[in-house]
């Protein structure tokens, strides 16, 4: 970990810690708002800030750092040595998205600025705009991970709006009709927007937007209509049919964004919701509500032969030393380290979950028999292995195991074995794991349940 700093003619300018983090571009000559701005993306985004306070400061942060590093630019259009918004054509032509976040933007200026493909400009009024900014920084760099599907039979009109959905930063995929789209979705389950246009062959907008929801809610995939023809009739059908929303053709960009945007917020709060009702809020792993919950199915299934149901029981081995000599602080890095180690170690049909304080679950879906305790132990090396950065040092954490393939009648009793067996584990030294096998019933030779 290191602290950056940057100076370009004003003091010095502290923007963090920085772990791999890209940046962000800012051209500002006021020095107070520089810092405002520059705290609140230090504390509310991944990125670092590249301080400019002139078009040649900015000129030379560009040569010095290449595209691919500076996810994109927020630009004052007045600047000491470029009172015109030059910056802009300089900060466009090194292939750098743009924002302009200025005090006066003259309507004049509107048009030709917004022709040279910046993607939003922003008023400086008041401190809401600084909230405005940052939250859409954060929805351009989630944007990256969003799949939409624009669905339309003009060729033009396609390549318009996808032109825009990238300028926005999103991963686009095209169709010319309904059919086409429905093909689309299936081979692309991961598309989370849909812009439909009313009047295509094959199938029109409304009995697609029919078709897919017939598959998925408004909480999982948004579609937006629209439509040339647009009236409060066409509106309110494509709102009927299942449509989250529908803009009229033309439209403004600013406006198209802003739809957008909202749409994708919704879906995003309402998972935010979900996942706090099934995650562990430190770790993000499966909270013990979920675990039980799916457990349940899972060990179903498995008593009627359909699956074979591996259950453990990991355990931090003193960890309360941890809490005690370094601080709550230190402890919820180690959880939230191991953590990060064990929903990379597992698969994806396994379920992970912090079940409370520093106990963990994890259930295994057709695990070969002969490769449980091998798995197990390799998972335990991989945590005394792990190194947890802490201020100026690291800290490393051991862990105890008990793990059965026996199933008993219920789940809650399956889990009991699988405790049975952490204590095992836990009573014959620490660090170690003890299976619970039709073998080995009592785990190995040296637990003391073997003496009951």
């Amino acid at each position: 970990m290191l602290v950056i700093s940057f100076r370009t003619g004003f003091s010095e300018i502290n923007v963090g810690v920085l772990v791999n983090k890209e940046y962000l571009l800012v051209v500002e000559d006021s020095k107070m708002f520089l810092k405002v701005l520059s705290e609140r993306i230090a504390k509310d985004t991944p990125f670092s800030i590249l301080p400019a306070g002139s078009l040649q400061e900015a000129q030379e942060i560009l040569q010095r750092y290449p595209a691919s590093e500076i996810f994109c630019a927020l630009l004052d259009l007045n600047l000491p040595d470029a009172g015109r918004g030059e910056v802009v054509d300089l900060v466009i032509s090194h292939g750098v998205p743009a924002i302009i976040f200025t005090g006066d933007f003259e309507e004049s200026l509107r048009e030709d600025i917004l022709n040279k493909g910046v993607i939003d400009y922003v008023l400086k009024e008041s401190a809401s705009s600084i909230d405005y900014v940052v939250e859409l920084v954060m929805r351009l760099y989630r944007n990256q991970k969003i799949k939409v599907l624009v669905a339309d039979d003009s060729t033009s009109a396609r390549n318009v709006i996808s032109k825009l959905l990238k300028r926005y930063m999103f991963h686009v995929v095209e169709a010319s009709d309904g059919q086409e789209a429905l093909n689309t979705l299936d081979n692309n389950p991961d598309i989370k927007l849909l812009i439909v246009d009313y009047n295509m062959p094959v199938m029109d907008g409304f009995q697609l937007t029919k078709k897919v929801r017939s598959k998925f809610d408004k909480s999982s995939k948004a579609i937006i209509g629209v439509s040339s023809y647009g009236n409060n009739l066409l509106s309110a059908k494509f709102i009927k049919n299942g449509a989250n929303d529908f803009i009229n053709k033309p439209f403004l960009n600013e406006e198209f964004f802003c739809r957008i945007s909202q749409n994708l917020d919704t879906i995003e709060y309402v998972q935010a919701l979900k996942n706090a009702a099934i995650r562990d809020f430190l770790t993000g792993l499966h909270n013990r509500r979920y675990l039980f919950d799916v457990g349940r199915q899972l060990h179903s299934s498995a008593r009627r032969g359909q699956i074979t149901l591996t259950i453990a029981i990991l355990d931090l081995d003193f960890f309360k030393k941890v809490n005690d000599t370094y601080g709550h602080d230190a402890g919820d890095e180690v959880l939230k380290s191991i953590s990060r180690l064990l929903a990379g170690f597992f698969r994806e049909t396994d379920v992970v979950a912090r079940t409370g304080g520093e106990e963990f679950v994890v259930l295994c879906v057709d695990l070969a028999a002969d490769k449980v305790a091998e798995l197990f132990d390799s998972l335990r090396q991989r945590i005394q292995q792990e190194e947890v950065v802490w201020k100026e040092g690291s800290l490393h954490i051991t862990a105890s195991i008990g793990v059965t393939v026996m199933l008993e009648e219920t789940l809650d009793e399956t889990m009991a074995q699988a405790d049975r067996m952490l204590y095992c584990a836990k009573e014959g030294g620490r660090n170690q794991v003890v299976c619970r096998t039709k073998e080995q019933p009592n785990g190995n030779g040296r637990c003391p349940l073997d003496q009951e």
